[in-house]
């Protein structure tokens, strides 16, 4: 019975490990839009999309 706890235990501490090194990853990356307006229609479109890396946060 022990055992089968102690994979749970292993396993839930993995899964939770894994999900904050995504958290972490995710909150490194800064994504920006830049949106212009068409002089045709004046609706909004997104004309290019990008993300940038936030490098000061591996440094901290």
């Amino acid at each position: 019975m022990s055992s089968i706890l102690d994979r749970h235990f292993k396993t839930s501490l993995q899964e939770r490990l894994v999900v904050q090194r995504k958290l972490q990853l995710a909150n490194m990356i800064d994504y920006s839009h830049h949106i212009e307006v068409s002089l045709e229609t004046d609706e909004p479109k997104i004309a290019m999309s990008y993300f940038t890396l936030n490098i000061s946060k591996f440094l901290s």
